[in-house]
């Protein structure tokens, strides 16, 4: 049985599982549960019962991530912008000191005397 970890990472190594939990599809889909159940209504998310647990299969929602990608394509709207001039400078800035605090967290430490 391949369980899911919550690192995207599968515990049967490079087996990926056909179905999922509705949990560990709303972590995959980044979405919470009334938007998980309205896509699962909708048809968008095929799922079925398995005793009592609702499965959902792998296939749709990568069909629904793939459907998101076409549609950002598509829509000039749901595409990225680049930021204004100024937030451009802080968010720059904002990575340059990460750089550097990350640059001296790692440095060996100085030789004992």
């Amino acid at each position: 049985m391949t369980l899911f970890t919550g690192k995207f990472t599968w515990l049967d190594g490079d087996i990926e599982p056909l179905v999922v939990r509705p949990k560990t599809a709303k972590k995959l889909l980044s979405c919470g549960d009334a938007r998980l159940y309205a896509w699962i209504r909708s048809g968008e998310l095929e799922s079925y019962i398995d005793g009592k647990a609702r499965m959902i299969t792998m296939r749709s929602i990568k069909a629904k991530i793939a459907r998101g990608i076409e549609l950002a394509a598509a829509s000039p709207n749901r595409q990225l912008k680049p930021l204004p001039p100024q937030q451009r400078q802080r968010a720059d800035a904002a990575a340059k000191q990460l750089e550097q605090a990350e640059a001296r967290d790692n440095q060996p430490p100085p030789p004992p005397y």
